[in-house]
């Protein structure tokens, strides 16, 4: 489930619903406007895990990309991961590296260098 708030989404739902369903269920906030609510031990961390299990890929060649608190445990598991430049401080703490804002094409960016051998 996910809730929307057309201004600030966190503040919406208030320090009292993080309080009372966060030990139950997964609250985590997926952008301004948005938070995630999923049963516990859901997260994109533990997706990319059981992709990278499936498909026997290390940490190591894994590239991820974050900007919001629901991103941070998927960054955990990536060896590169990247923070966009306006990114929340948490998830830049997060990742291993900050790459330029989603309005500089940051991701393109660090892709492009991928591409071309300049990164990983």
């Amino acid at each position: 489930m996910s809730v929307f708030h057309n201004r600030n989404a966190e503040d919406a739902v208030g320090k009292d619903f993080y309080d009372k369903w966060g030990g139950r269920i997964y609250v985590a906030s997926a952008g301004e406007k948005w938070v995630d609510c999923m049963n516990l031990g859901v997260n994109k961390g533990n997706s990319l895990k059981r992709f990278q299990e499936h498909y026997n890929i290390s940490a190591d060649e894994t590239l991820a990309f974050g900007d919001n608190i629901n991103d941070i445990e998927m960054l955990k598991r990536a060896a590169h991961s990247f923070a966009v430049a306006n990114a929340r401080e948490e998830v830049k703490e997060a990742a291993n590296f900050v790459t330029d804002s989603n309005r500089e094409d940051g991701v393109l960016k660090v892709l492009k260098a991928v591409l071309r051998g300049e990164l990983c």
